[in-house]
């Protein structure tokens, strides 16, 4: 496992079977190169994913070169259309009762979704290769001019709204008209938004409410979110017209058009995710199992599962997994390991931590506060008014918290990144890519974010 050099790209919480998945790309489909070497390991209460180093940097060169000759506004159009066939896919299945399919049928079918959640998965990588590439780029280029952050802002202004961000629009609507009874449908419209993995639940009208009386002043809200778009987007094609140089308008127009594209994936697979729910309750009684030990199955022992008529794993070891696991994936091979071994997996790969916190200033301005690690929607209970939100990276359902937090510190992040993004429309100091300040802060600790310096400092 330390033989090879690895890339670490993120921290997530995922579970074994939708983890899977992301361990499979590139593996089959080799149109921009080969993974078949990567780690999904237990990094604190989250699991760290790396590839290898050689492979990924190919894969990412190669993605940019193929970037590079496409008409973006043509091809955000196409990959849109890909992201979304994994929602077709798990609406046309999802009144489907596994009881009524005999084995053979049961296993064509999951073999398809198997195929689908894998090829949805690499297509949601390319957008992280963009910001692992693309947007790494642009950013070096830009931090040396006098007007980089500025211009940085502009061009990662997404074209046009999220179906997230017309939801947090919507609610801000519903709030100025102050008529709670939208709620209810509202909230069976959007119940998906929190639902990152097929195991997370969906918000609740309950959930929905709370967010509906923390907004203070609707209107101003609105005012300000459409203002900021048309007059960024506005800017942005002035700037583009400006641009001489072919290629680093290209690459201006590449992370620009993915700027709405990394987001807009959650507008389709946490809604499929979301409506694969009550198929998986269904299978996971045909093999014996709750939803939530179904989870803690790869995709090819859920087939396998199905083959036998009964789980292929075990209760006990499916408890371990719950506890810790941890995948390897060894020249295409997979192989998932639990428990104290898992855990051991992932000590050997916990990057050096440092008291020293530097990262990139997404969004300037100088915060004093205690801090709140958050790693996952369960625990925005424990979020304060005020708090400095740490986390690895923020999505879209963090959004009740982000804004009632006085500064945001991101382990991750690019200029692209979610965390940047709203932390600029909310005008929230945030830092992003400090690595490790989920490491070096606990629970809390005051702490200064000064983001016109990037530092994050320990006062006590």
């Amino acid at each position: 496992m330390t033989e090879m050099k690895w890339e670490r790209l993120w921290a997530r919480k995922y579970s074994p079977f939708v983890a899977s998945a992301f361990m499979m790309f590139f593996v089959k489909d080799r149109q921009f190169g080969y993974c078949g070497n990567k780690l999904f390991v237990p990094e604190g209460n989250l699991m760290a994913y790396y590839c290898e180093k050689s492979e990924i940097d190919a894969l990412v060169k190669n993605y940019e070169n193929f970037l590079r000759k496409q008409d973006m506004a043509e091809y955000s159009v196409a990959y849109e259309k890909e992201i979304e066939k994994l929602l077709l896919f798990a609406e046309n299945i999802k009144n489907i009762n596994p009881d009524d399919l005999d084995r053979d049928g049961l296993r064509t079918l999951l073999n398809r979704l198997k195929d689908e959640i894998i090829y949805s998965a690499t297509y949601q990588f390319y957008a992280f290769a963009v910001l692992l590439g693309p947007a790494t780029e642009l950013e070096d280029k830009l931090s040396i001019t006098p007007e980089g952050e500025k211009l940085m802002q502009i061009i990662t202004t997404p074209y046009k709204h999220t179906q997230i961000t017309r939801a947090h629009l919507e609610l801000l609507k519903i709030a100025a008209e102050k008529d709670r009874s939208k709620l209810n449908y509202y909230a069976t419209k959007y119940a998906w938004i929190p639902v990152y993995e097929p195991l997370d639940k969906p918000w609740t009208e309950g959930d929905f409410l709370e967010q509906y009386e923390q907004i203070k002043n609707p209107e101003d809200e609105l005012s300000r979110a459409e203002k900021s778009q048309s007059e960024n987007l506005a800017a942005y094609r002035k700037y583009l017209d400006t641009i001489e140089d072919n290629d680093f308008k290209k690459l201006v127009e590449i992370v620009h058009y993915f700027s709405y594209l990394k987001e807009m994936r959650d507008d389709y697979r946490r809604r499929a995710y979301w409506i694969l729910q009550p198929f998986l309750t269904k299978l996971a009684s045909v093999i014996g199992l709750s939803f939530d030990e179904i989870n803690f199955l790869s995709l090819d022992e859920v087939l396998a599962s199905i083959s036998a008529s009964k789980s292929v794993i075990g209760k006990e070891e499916l408890a371990a997994r719950q506890e810790s696991f941890a995948y390897i994936l060894n020249d295409g091979k997979l192989e998932i390991f639990s428990g104290q071994s898992a855990v051991e997996m992932g000590n050997k790969m916990l990057p050096e931590s440092s008291s020293d916190l530097r990262g990139m200033i997404a969004s300037r301005g100088v915060a004093t506060g205690k801090v709140s690690i958050i790693y996952h929607q369960g625990e925005f209970a424990k979020f304060k008014e005020g708090d400095i939100l740490v986390t690895t990276m923020t999505h879209p359902e963090f959004l009740p918290i982000m804004k009632k937090s006085s500064a945001i510190v991101t382990d991750e992040g690019g200029i692209t990144c979610h965390a940047a993004i709203v932390a600029r429309e909310l005008g929230i100091p945030c830092i992003i890519g400090t690595k490790t300040a989920t490491q070096v802060l606990k629970d809390g600790d005051i702490i200064e974010v000064d983001a016109d310096k990037g530092t994050v400092i320990k006062i006590k």
